[in-house]
């Protein structure tokens, strides 16, 4: 019965009947709805939310997830983790969907968010320590993603951006003040530049931007073996 339940309240998130950020019915309304007990629909309750699903905000209740993030996020860990992927197979996947992004987005972002791109990447020159940088570089990924106004591309690369984040703040030492200072400098051209070709509308030079970005993380990685030979544990 709770494989039921689970399989009709998907079908009414996926069609909208239940929308994004809206409540769902109590345990008691959706208990009386289907004809089952309580803890059923408990059950059905966290596997949806183990799914991404929706959200069970202890004293208010269980909503349905405001982003398909959580969705995703959920299934590529475990996959990855399943099959042991490499972080040098998810940095190659990574550049493939930033390209196809650039595809996308020279075409269809809009001129207040690839201005706010540029923003972001301005941004990331004065991030000084492994933690602001990573976090001031995830955000201008992001951006550069949206720009696309593709909702699986968003998901994926945020998945790929977040573990391979993860990991280079895991393995990396701790560096120097000036290090950082240096570091965030020399990363935030080759981000500007990916934001600069946007704006012009130039996809070879957008595309160059990309490739050159991703050459530089690559060598920025090379540094720190370990990152590339880790895997993702079962």
């Amino acid at each position: 019965m709770a494989d039921q339940i689970i399989l009709a309240l998907k079908r009414l998130i996926a069609d909208g009947t239940l929308p994004r950020g809206g409540r769902l019915p109590t345990e008691r309304e959706l208990a009386a709805q289907y004809g089952v007990s309580a803890p059923t629909i408990r059950e059905a309750i966290r596997a949806l939310s183990s799914m991404g699903l929706i959200e069970v905000r202890h004293g208010s209740g269980a909503y349905v997830a405001e982003s398909s993030r959580g969705i995703l996020d959920s299934s590529f860990s475990v996959l990855v983790q399943w099959e042991q992927i490499g972080v040098h197979d998810l940095m190659g996947l990574l550049r493939v969907l930033h390209l196809y992004v650039a595809d996308l987005a020279v075409n269809v972002a809009t001129e207040d968010e690839v201005d706010a791109l540029v923003i972001r990447g301005e941004e990331t020159r004065t991030r000084i320590g492994n933690r602001a940088l990573a976090t001031s570089a995830s955000t201008f990924l992001q951006a550069y993603v949206q720009c696309a106004h593709q909702p699986l591309l968003d998901a994926m690369c945020g998945f790929l951006t977040g573990v391979l984040i993860d990991h280079e703040l895991k393995y990396e030492a701790e560096e120097t003040e000036a290090y950082w200072r240096q570091f965030a400098h020399d990363t935030a051209e080759l981000r500007l530049a990916v934001a600069y070709a946007l704006k012009a509308r130039d996809l070879p030079r957008l595309r160059a931007a990309v490739e050159a970005f991703h050459d530089g993380i690559n060598a920025r990685l090379s540094s720190l073996p370990s990152i590339l030979d880790a895997r993702e544990a079962r």
